[in-house]
């Protein structure tokens, strides 16, 4: 594992292409995409199954301009992590088209909506996806999830946390809950109202759900909606 921590700068350094014939896990960590460019493009590391990737919270955070060519050239990922990307559609269709094997997606705060994730409606993309988990993501629903689901029989464990309540559909966790082993939601709560039901929901009925999450985590309110849920 090669970390990159932030306060860590390549162009203080002369860099020489090496070649990481036997690294398997490569995480790149809170440090701009100018700087993750200048390491990725002089390593050649065709072994990587796992790659983890949290950009800086800084204007030129992304990864379209490197992470779609990054991985056709490491297709052999079966874990993919990514934070705060701002990355197109288009960049996220090449991505999880690249990966056949990947077996755990994880997005934390990407900003993704139903429209960056609709190659995942595709039977032939990521048919070996097991964990999907998606942090911090306001924008996406349940419905469309509903639809990766059904399109992803292989999927065992769905984690959705941080999500915006009013893009949440009991119907739709009904239908997930039927397809999966484990489902876990978290909503944030959005009113007064909310908080109310949320405690009187949780005290009644949600004891033995528990979090397997990872990661950073929202300071404000927030609810478990919806729980560990076996078939």
């Amino acid at each position: 594992e090669l970390p990159m921590s932030a306060g860590l700068s390549p162009s203080a350094f002369e860099f020489h292409t090496v070649t990481l014939e036997h690294l398997k896990e490569l995480e790149l960590s809170r440090i701009s995409e100018s700087e993750m460019v200048t390491f990725v493009t002089h390593i050649q590391a065709p072994a990587i199954s796992l790659l983890s990737v949290s950009f800086a919270r800084s204007p030129d955070a992304g990864g379209s301009k490197f992470l779609p060519d990054f991985i056709q050239t490491h297709p052999l990922i079966t874990r993919l992590d990514i934070a705060y990307s701002t990355m197109t559609s288009a960049s996220w269709s090449s991505i999880l088209e690249q990966l056949p094997d990947l077996e755990s997606l994880r997005a934390f705060g990407c900003q993704l909506s139903d429209e960056h994730l609709q190659a995942l409606t595709l039977r032939n993309v990521l048919p070996q996806l097991r964990v999907l988990k998606l942090e911090n993501e306001f924008h996406l629903s349940t419905s469309f999830i509903d639809r990766v689901v059904r399109t992803h029989p292989a999927l065992e464990s769905v984690t959705l946390r941080g999500w915006d309540s009013s893009n949440i559909s009991k119907e739709s966790l009904d239908s997930i809950k039927q397809r999966v082993q484990r489902l876990y939601v978290e909503a944030v709560i959005s009113s007064p109202e909310d908080i109310c039901q949320s405690e009187t929901d949780t005290e009644s009925d949600h004891s033995d759900w528990e979090s397997e999450s990872q990661g950073e985590w929202l300071s404000g309110d927030e609810v478990i909606v919806q729980g560990n849920a076996s078939t």
